[in-house]
């Protein structure tokens, strides 16, 4: 099976909305944003059993994915899924993940704030947090 390189996704992103726009289509949007909750979840779920930077790319893709076909999603879910692993115990996260990854720590964690900005989360406290524990204040 050939891979789809990104620039081939989203070229086809661009044309389904464009064609969509021109021919005035509505997509089943209930059908389209159950399926797109659901893919969400699961690449939360994947990043919360391995946090990565390349994991958290996949994700930010996913929302850009998302505003490009302007079609919202479920997040409830998400953001429980997403509270659980990076807010409800933030420093012990933090040092978890900065052992596993020295080199990447403040890249991974301003990607996750990203992430919980996308998902309508406060991520300032945050924010200022890592900038302090990464020494980038």
């Amino acid at each position: 099976m050939k891979r789809t390189t990104i620039a081939q996704k989203e070229e086809l992103e661009m044309k389904i909305k464009e064609l969509t726009d021109k021919f005035h289509i509505k997509l089943n949007n209930s059908k389209a944003k159950e399926i797109l909750s659901s893919n969400l979840i699961n690449l939360l779920t994947k990043l919360r059993n391995q946090t990565t930077i390349k994991n958290t790319q996949e994700l930010l893709g996913f929302f850009e994915l998302l505003e490009k076909l302007q079609i919202e999603t479920l997040i409830s879910k998400a953001q429980d899924i997403f509270y659980e692993m990076f807010c409800l115990d933030f420093e012990e996260f933090f040092e978890e993940i900065s052992k596993k990854h020295p080199k990447d720590t403040r890249k991974l964690f301003l990607n996750l704030i990203e992430i919980g900005k996308k998902l309508n989360i406060t991520m300032d406290f945050y924010k200022n947090k890592i900038d302090i524990l990464t020494g980038k204040i």
